[in-house]
């Protein structure tokens, strides 16, 4: 793994907290006919958060767990700590997977993207600011 592809995550670390604002600024919004808008954006930051949670997981943080025995104490540290990300967008969107859904339930819709995001937001600095330094 080399500064250069901690760069590139880092950089889609920047694009995907943007997504996620502006999925929440729409919510929030007061505009009740923009549940198409919500559902679709909210697809399409499920996707693009998948591809990247794949790389982290399935490629980077083994990779990392090899080089030493601190990494790989770091590694599972994290893992613990803000592991299962997958799980928890994967249900979000099952639920929220529906324009109907999300124009009846709009503060639920908030709430529930309130704490998916914060989770998405503590991995994301917590990588950037304490991982990502030691590669």
């Amino acid at each position: 793994m080399s500064s250069y592809q901690t760069k590139e995550l880092v950089e889609q670390h920047k694009l995907l907290a943007e997504k996620a604002s502006d999925i929440l600024l729409m919510i929030k919004s007061n505009n009740t006919d923009n549940a198409l808008e919500i559902l679709n954006n909210l697809n399409n930051f499920s996707d693009k958060l998948e591809d990247h949670l794949i790389i982290e997981d399935k490629i980077l943080y083994p990779i990392l767990k090899l080089r030493s025995e601190l990494m790989n104490n770091i590694c599972e540290k994290y893992i613990a700590e803000i592991g299962g990300l997958r799980d928890q967008v994967s249900l979000f969107i099952k639920k929220w997977n529906s324009e109907s859904f999300i124009k009846e339930n709009r503060n639920e819709l908030a709430n529930d993207a309130e704490m998916l995001f914060s989770t998405l937001l503590k991995r994301i600095s917590k990588e950037n600011n304490e991982l990502f330094p030691l590669v």
